[in-house]
């Protein structure tokens, strides 16, 4: 191994910022493009299993049921859902992080506390780490999910009792 030029680190970590071939950046690309189909994914799978609710909102609203009712029930359900899965999810990493020791702060066999104690950092507690990025998942999986209920809910509130009724 030889050296082809000396250059500041600086200036190397601003050139490996922009370079493509980076493999951080192609890293990060991967994942934010699994990250995005799977959240396309999720509103999808739930706009489709709104629409097929169409029927199911018709007999409601021939019992009375108003459209803010049926939208507020069928979110509500979606809520549900998704919270339940979270905590679900919570719990999995939870265990995982514990069992693998992934949670304990060392770096290559070394305690860094000091460096923790000079420069103390979100991400530094495990506690907090989790309850953040947590929090910042459950709410993106919620948004999706609620956009993925809320726009057809609207729509087959509006059907009509007879229409319901006739295909029932």
């Amino acid at each position: 191994i030889y050296c082809e030029s000396l250059a500041p680190y600086n200036d190397m970590r601003e050139r490996m910022a922009r370079d493509v071939n980076n493999d951080n950046f192609i890293a990060k690309s991967i994942a934010l493009f699994f990250f995005v189909n799977i959240l396309l994914c999720m509103t999808g799978t739930f706009y489709l299993q709104t629409r097929k609710r169409s029927e199911e909102a018709g007999v409601m609203r021939s019992f009375g049921a108003s459209r803010g009712f049926i939208i507020r029930e069928m979110l509500g359900e979606g809520f549900a859902m998704v919270t339940l899965a979270w905590l679900c999810g919570c719990a999995l990493y939870r265990f995982y992080i514990h069992d693998s020791g992934l949670a304990d702060i060392s770096f290559m066999g070394y305690d860094i506390t000091i460096v923790k104690q000079l420069i103390p950092l979100w991400y530094d507690d495990f506690l907090t780490h989790f309850a953040i990025v947590s929090l910042v998942i459950y709410a993106i999986m919620l948004i999706a999910v609620m956009a993925g209920i809320y726009f057809p809910a609207r729509r087959i509130s509006r059907i009509s009792p007879i229409e319901a009724l006739r295909e029932e």
